[in-house]
This record gives structure tokens, sequence and C-alpha cells, in this order.
């Protein structure tokens, strides 16, 4: 995958140009922490957001990769809430909840916090 694949309103092989990116808490950084090259922060959030449209369409192997790429690449606590919503739909509950509890423990009150205790809250009840 390449990022020529979303480009130009998004259209994946069907032509479907409808998908929409929420990409909250990262999409309004606009600053590099610690002095780091933008270059890590951009290639980071390009695969973030191919992770968000693979997510969308319900490949969520695909989106865990790309929110692991963006991790790696650009170390945001954000990112690994992203990837706590693939694993969660992959129902891999286990690394879903070390995924938002690590978001939660680097952002108590961070705007997608209440996301993650819902999720949190979820994964830690009775599943049926």
């Amino acid at each position: 995958r390449c990022v020529a694949d979303v480009a130009e309103g998004w259209p994946d092989s069907s032509g479907n140009a409808d998908v929409e990116v929420p990409l909250i808490a990262f999409a309004q950084r606009g600053h590099y922490p610690g002095g780091t090259s933008g270059l890590h922060a951009s290639l980071a959030a390009q695969a973030a957001v191919l992770g968000w449209v693979a997510y969308e369409r319900g490949e969520y192997e695909d989106a865990l990769e790309y929110f692991r790429d963006a991790h790696w690449t650009y170390h945001l606590v954000e990112y690994r809430l992203l990837q706590g919503l693939a694993l969660d739909a992959l129902r891999r509950y286990d690394e879903a909840t070390a995924a938002f509890e690590a978001y939660l423990h680097h952002r108590p009150h961070g705007m997608d916090a209440p996301v993650a205790r819902k999720h949190l809250a979820t994964l830690q009840g009775p599943r049926l």
C-alpha cells in the first residue's frame, strides 16, 4: 500500500470516496517534541491515516499494522489508542486492554481518554 492508494478524495478500488477520517488527537498536534524532525511525524501521521481508512473498511489486521508502524515511526501514545481500537475489533482483548491502558497512563486527561475508558470498561466487563 502507499499514500497514492488514498489520495484525491480517498477513493478505494471501487471508487468509494466517502471515508471519514476523525483523527482527533494527533491531527491537532502542531509541534514536534524534543526537536524531532517533522519527517518522522509526517510519516507516522500518513501511516495512521492509512490505518484509519483500513479500519473504516473493516480491514482490521491491515489497520493494526499501519497503527503499529505509526507508533514505531513516531512514538505518540495516541497511536496506541488506535491500536487498541483495531485489536478490540479483532477480538484480541488482552492486547486491546494493554493498548488502552498505555494510552490512559500517558494521557489520563487527553481528549480521547473517554473513548479509551469506555472501551476498557467494556473489555473488563462480562463477555458473552
